[in-house]
């Protein structure tokens, strides 16, 4: 059965045989013609119609200042790369949190004491702006020793980790402040 089945395939093999050789002839002769000549017609070269580069606007703010502090938009920038690190940025106060009034006794525990960081003195909107927690023991000590607390409108360079959820139960997906300590930069 063996012998029957080689003599098949050796017979199929011999008929194909013929086909190829005339393939490969006629495309051999049919390559020396022009295109003209075989009935294909030549397109004209397409030449790209693509819009101009757009410009994007060049932040206001550097990456970091000469003094190795990040500013805001620095640091978030390349957030990934230092959430945990320890950090120094340097911005203006921009907000302090207030703990609402309460007169009844269903009030809610107010939050820590905590405030804001932002690129721009006055900044409202709060996705330009970076919470700093942990800052009320450094206030707590300061008032005990007659200096004054951390005012807004002054420009500071807080040292601190930057994370997104801080030991005290802060958290915020696009970073926060876990305060060491600061400098301020300058006045109003």
């Amino acid at each position: 059965m063996n012998r029957h089945l080689s003599r098949s395939f050796a017979y199929k093999g011999r008929g194909s045989a013929p086909i190829l050789v005339a393939l490969a002839l006629a495309g051999i002769l049919s390559c020396g013609q022009s295109k003209h000549a075989s009935g294909i017609e030549e397109l004209p070269v397409p030449e790209p119609d693509l819009p101009e580069v757009p410009k994007l606007p060049v932040s206001p703010h550097p990456i970091t200042y000469a003094d190795g502090s990040f500013s805001l938009y620095g640091l978030r920038r390349q957030m990934d790369r230092h959430i945990g690190d320890p950090v120094a940025v340097t911005a203006f106060i921009v907000g302090h949190y207030v703990p609402p009034k309460c007169t009844g006794k269903d009030c809610a525990k107010p939050a820590k004491p905590h405030l804001w960081l932002a690129d721009n003195a006055g900044e409202a909107d709060s996705n330009k702006r970076l919470t700093v927690v942990g800052y009320a023991e450094y206030n707590d000590e300061a008032r005990r020793r007659g200096l004054g607390a951390l005012p807004e409108g002054q420009r500071v360079r807080v040292q601190g980790t930057f994370t997104q959820v801080s030991a005290s139960g802060f958290n915020a997906s696009n970073g926060l402040i876990e305060y060491r300590s600061h400098e301020s930069i300058s006045a109003r």
